[in-house]
């Protein structure tokens, strides 16, 4: 796949400095534009072949936060049962016409 996409990606670079040439001034952007199309399809295929594009560790801020919306969230849910008492809510419909 990566092999096709700098074929083609080889193809619109000359189409566009052809056209670059010939007076195009909008077609010099687009010169600059596939050989780095080009280069980050290469970058991003090194990336996922060598298995690098992994998510990084999570800092101990970051855990200490999740941890404090975790038992925000708890706290929030207690509440919510409180105020509903135990029983579960009934389906819908289930108690709409005794």
């Amino acid at each position: 796949m990566l092999v096709v996409l700098l074929c083609l990606f080889t193809a619109a670079f000359i189409w566009q400095l052809s056209r670059a040439v010939d007076g195009n001034t909008l077609s010099w952007a687009y010169v600059a534009e596939w050989p780095v199309l080009g280069i980050y399809a290469c970058y991003f295929a090194y990336q996922d072949l060598t298995g690098k594009r992994r998510v990084k560790n999570v800092s101990k801020k970051a855990q200490a936060r999740e941890a404090d919306d975790a038992a925000a969230l708890a706290r929030y849910n207690e509440e919510l049962a409180s105020r509903h008492g135990s029983s579960t809510p009934p389906l819908a419909g289930e108690d709409s016409n005794p």
